[in-house]
């Protein structure tokens, strides 16, 4: 595995209009082929993409009540957090 800092990606994220939490991933296999290089400048989460986030994050919070209150309670819980 090799890590290599894009420049412009810390430049973005101490740029404070922007704050771009930026990553990008491609992988390279043995026998000589790759993937696509994906990119993000603002995952899921970030301000930006916050309206797009809240769902993702509402159906996350749901599903771990479930592992810790018996379902009635969780959806009692759930639906007081809304």
């Amino acid at each position: 595995m090799e890590v290599v800092e894009n420049e412009q990606y810390s430049a973005d994220y101490l740029d404070s209009e922007k704050r771009s939490i930026a990553n990008a991933v491609q992988l390279f296999f043995a026998d000589g082929s790759s993937t696509e290089k994906i990119e993000r400048q603002y995952p899921l989460g970030h301000r930006f993409r916050r309206e797009e986030g809240i769902p993702n994050l509402e159906e996350k919070f749901k599903e771990n009540l479930k592992t810790r209150f018996p379902e009635k309670q969780a959806e009692e819980i759930y639906i007081m957090f809304l």
